[in-house]
């Protein structure tokens, strides 16, 4: 029986870092893995246990939780061990070379303390979810035979084009408005990129009575203080997909610029590090780079009126907008799908199992 244990401190609703590791835990299960989640606990784990995932959750300090996870690994013998933050990572080297394999995956150049670059010498292998996060890791002395980049995935039955949003109606949004979209966390660091990019765009929905603006993500009711009349602070949203397709443009990076583009709507990246702009086939590649402009070692600052003409841009011109985030669509489904990134972990399971 192929065995992988996964870490993470906490499995939070509305992170990136904790979509992958959902969505990595259920299609383990699906392709014939019996998969265990180590975590302090979260509001996702009882959906994953009731996928096949045995969640072993231990909130205490981290001495008595490494002792906790020596047990667990002597008693149920998990073959692959990974790791998908910095706690986690911190426990994992901590673990016996010759008992269990250690993986662990670069989320964000948050990661790179010294601590997890530590954990890096243990780990038999480092992944990274982006070309600006592998050159990271490689500056950090991390060694360079261990380091595998792997994309993010997304569920590509459940992001794709064509269903009808519910979003809209209920919250008083008219038929015809032009409705921008933004999507993020709301906590620590990516808190200031939210803020701003909603102070920016507030102004615009002066100047435009059509336009509206939805905001989705954890802890964002707590956070925004805007209060406007044509802008909707929704908090963590469940139904991502019907968020995006409620939107005629989204605002975001990383995973939701992956998924609203999957979803075939007019996206703009935006990250803590640079501004990528509206998303287009020929530039896919390139914005990858930096994770849609979420990662990379030297922010590029950028302007508000860059983002409002790129707004503009698709209110403008919908049907070329359209067109574009159409062919868009085909290609992000293809190069990001949920499948590409299982086959391409599983491998490095097999190599060090």
């Amino acid at each position: 029986m192929k065995k992988v244990l996964l870490m993470i401190h906490r499995l939070l609703q509305g992170g990136g870092t904790e979509t992958h590791v959902r969505l990595l835990a259920s299609r383990l299960v699906r392709a014939g893995w019996e998969v265990g989640l180590f975590t302090a606990g979260g509001p996702w784990a009882p959906s994953l246990r009731a996928k096949g995932v045995h969640v072993y959750i231990d909130d205490r300090t981290d001495g008595e939780r490494l002792a906790s996870l020596k047990r667990l690994l002597a008693r149920e013998e998990y073959q692959v061990v990974h790791a998908h933050d910095g706690n986690s990572c911190r426990l994992a080297a901590q673990l016996p070379r010759n008992r269990v394999k250690v993986v662990m995956t670069i989320h964000g150049d948050y990661m790179f303390d010294g601590a997890v670059k530590e954990a890096a010498r243990r780990a038999d292998a480092v992944l990274v979810v982006s070309p600006e996060l592998a050159q990271m890791a490689r500056k950090a002395r991390i060694a360079p035979g261990k380091i595998k980049e792997v994309a993010n995935g997304i569920s590509t039955h459940v992001f794709y084009p064509g269903r009808v949003s519910r979003l809209r109606s209920p919250r008083g949004i008219e038929p015809d408005a032009f409705v921008i979209g933004y999507a993020g966390r709301f906590t620590y660091a990516k808190a200031a990129l939210g803020t701003r990019v909603i102070d920016a765009l507030v102004p615009y929905l002066a100047a435009h009575k059509n336009v509206r603006l939805l905001v989705a993500g954890r802890e964002s009711l707590d956070v925004v203080t805007v209060r406007h009349r044509r802008v909707r602070i929704l908090g963590h949203v469940d139904d991502m997909a019907s968020f995006y397709r409620a939107c005629d443009v989204v605002v975001g990076t990383g995973r939701v610029a992956l998924e609203s583009a999957a979803c075939g709507i007019p996206t703009i990246a935006v990250g803590e590090v640079r501004l990528i702009g509206r998303l287009l086939p020929k530039t896919l590649d390139q914005a990858a780079m930096s994770n849609f402009g979420d990662h990379g070692a030297r922010a590029i600052p950028w302007r508000t009126a860059e983002l409002l003409a790129a707004v503009d841009h698709v209110r403008r011109e919908r049907s070329v907008a359209l067109r574009d985030a159409r062919q868009l669509c085909t290609r992000v489904r293809q190069k990001f799908s949920a499948n590409q990134m299982i086959r391409e972990i599983q491998q490095v399971y097999h190599k060090l199992a």
